[in-house]
């Protein structure tokens, strides 16, 4: 497509401000992997969990290919933090980290 009128309209406009169009980059494929099975037709996505954005045109992207849509895990850090389970060992000292002894020696 930018290879045709679309991509000369864009380069002139591109010159009108004086830049210079030296390629087009499209950035349109997407690699799925996963544990189960390989994925090379588009049965292969039946029943097969996928992580997605949270973007509605994904998540029905994927929904409509047949696969379990799981969370991406790239919730904001505090979402993060509240969802976490509390730890049952809390932080305890190391060894180098004691305290030192207040009584002072006197020099003779």
């Amino acid at each position: 497509m930018l290879d045709g009128k679309a991509g000369d309209y864009f380069t002139t406009k591109l010159m009108g401000v004086g830049l210079v169009n030296l390629a087009w980059w499209e950035n349109g494929f997407r690699n799925t992997t996963n544990s189960k099975r390989a994925i090379v037709r588009v049965e292969d996505f039946d029943g097969v969990k996928m992580r997605v954005m949270q973007n509605p045109i994904y998540i029905d992207t994927f929904k409509a290919l047949g696969s379990e849509r799981r969370a991406d895990g790239l919730a904001p850090r505090s979402t993060r933090r509240s969802r976490r389970r509390p730890s049952t060992a809390r932080r305890t000292r190391s060894p180098t980290s004691r305290t030192r002894s207040t009584t002072k020696c006197r020099s003779t």
